[in-house]
C-alpha cells in the first residue's frame, strides 16, 4: 500500500469514528431533551451540528478524491464504471499471487468518490483475499465485520464468507457473537446481477440475516456442533445442546455474549430460553447484567421472575 494510501485509510478511520461519537452524543442529548436541561443542551448542540456536518463533508470528499488518485492503477480499476473493465482488472491482480494482497488490502475498506464505485472495489477486494487465503486481512475484516454503522449488510456479509474461506482461527469468536445478528441481507436485483456477473455467488433472492453468513463461516471452520447446540438452546430446553456447549470453553465468552444479546430480543420466548441457558452453563459473569435487566421496569413480570431464579443460582455458585 502506498504511503500515501495509508494517509487516506487513516483519515478515514478517523472520521468514521468522529462521526460516530458526534452522532452518538447528539443522541444522547436528544434522549435529554425530556427535561429543561436537556432540552438547553439540545438547543446548544444542534447548531454545532449543523455548521460542523457541511464541513466534515467537504474535507471528506477532498480526502476521499486523494485517496482514489493514491491508488495502484489496478486497484482503482476495481471501481470502474465498467464491468468489463473491473473483471480483467481483477483476473490480472489475482494473477499476481501473494503480491496482490496489500494491493486488495489498500481498497478493503475505500472511500467512496464521484464516479468511482467503492462498493464494487470493496466486494472484488473481499473476494480476491478469501480466494488468496489472505490472513494478513484478518483484522481489516472483522472490522467490516462488526462495524454496522459504515458498512453496508452485504459488506459485512461478504466479511463473514471470507473469514470462512480464509480459515484463521482467530476469527472464531467473533464470528460466534455475529450469530445474533439479525441485520438482513436483501441484494437489489441490480446488486444480484453484478454479483452472479462477478462469480460471487453467495447471495440469494431470498433475504437472509447476517447471522447465517456467520453460522456458515463457522462451520467451514469446522464449528457446526457449536452453531447447532447454541441455535438450540435458544429454541428449547435442550440439555444434550447444553453439554455440547460446555465443551467449547475457549469459545464461553462468545458464548455468553450471544446470549446475553439475546435478552434485548423483543421475542418473550428467546429471552426466557437465554435466561435458561445462561443459568445452565453457570453464567456467573452475566449476574451484573442479568441484575440491571430484573431491576428494569420495562422487563415483564415473567421475564423478571425468571431472571430472579437464574440470579439465585448464579449467585450461589460464584
Amino acid at each position: 500500500m502506498s504511503e500515501e494510501a495509508v494517509k487516506m485509510s487513516s483519515w478515514k478511520s478517523f472520521l468514521s469514528k468522529f462521526q460516530r461519537v458526534f452522532v452518538q452524543g447528539l443522541e444522547a442529548t436528544g434522549e435529554l431533551a425530556l427535561s429543561a436541561f436537556g432540552f438547553f443542551m439540545f438547543l446548544l448542540a444542534y447548531p454545532v451540528f449543523l455548521v460542523l456536518s457541511p464541513l466534515i463533508l467537504s474535507v471528506d470528499a477532498f480526502y476521499s478524491r486523494r485517496f482514489v488518485s493514491s491508488l495502484h492503477p489496478l486497484v482503482r480499476q476495481l471501481g470502474d464504471s465498467e464491468p468489463e473493465k473491473r473483471r480483467l482488472a481483477f483476473e490480472q491482480l489475482m494473477a499476481m499471487g501473494k503480491e496482490a494482497i496489500p494491493l486488495f488490502i489498500s481498497v478493503i475498506n475505500p472511500m467512496g468518490c464521484r464516479n468511482w464505485d467503492a462498493f464494487s472495489a470493496q466486494l472484488l477486494a473481499i473476494k480476491g483475499l478469501a480466494q488468496l487465503k489472505a490472513k494478513e486481512a484478518f483484522e481489516h475484516l472483522i472490522e467490516i465485520l462488526v462495524d454496522w454503522d459504515f458498512n453496508s449488510p452485504e459488506i459485512r456479509a461478504m466479511a463473514a464468507w471470507a473469514l470462512g474461506e480464509i480459515g484463521d482461527e482467530r476469527a472464531v469468536p467473533h464470528l460466534i457473537e455475529a450469530l445474533d445478528d439479525e441485520e438482513t441481507v436483501a441484494p437489489e436485483p441490480n446488486d444480484l446481477t453484478f454479483f452472479r456477473s462477478n462469480s460471487i455467488d453467495i447471495f440469494s433472492d431470498a433475504p437472509k440475516p447476517i447471522k447465517h453468513y456467520a453460522a456458515e463461516a463457522l462451520k467451514k471452520l469446522g464449528l457446526s456442533e457449536l452453531v447447532n447446540a447454541l441455535w438450540s438452546v435458544l429454541e428449547e430446553k435442550d440439555d444434550e445442546a447444553i453439554r455440547k456447549l460446555k465443551q467449547f470453553e475457549s469459545y464461553r465468552d462468545a458464548i455468553v455474549e450471544v446470549l446475553l444479546s439475546a435478552l434485548d430480543n423483543r421475542s418473550l420466548n428467546l429471552s426466557l430460553q437465554a435466561i435458561w441457558a445462561l443459568r445452565e452453563l453457570k453464567a456467573v459473569e452475566a449476574i451484573p447484567q442479568l441484575e440491571r435487566k430484573a431491576r428494569s421496569m420495562f422487563t415483564p413480570k415473567i421475564v423478571k421472575e425468571a431472571y430472579r431464579e437464574a440470579l439465585k443460582d448464579l449467585k450461589f455458585w460464584a
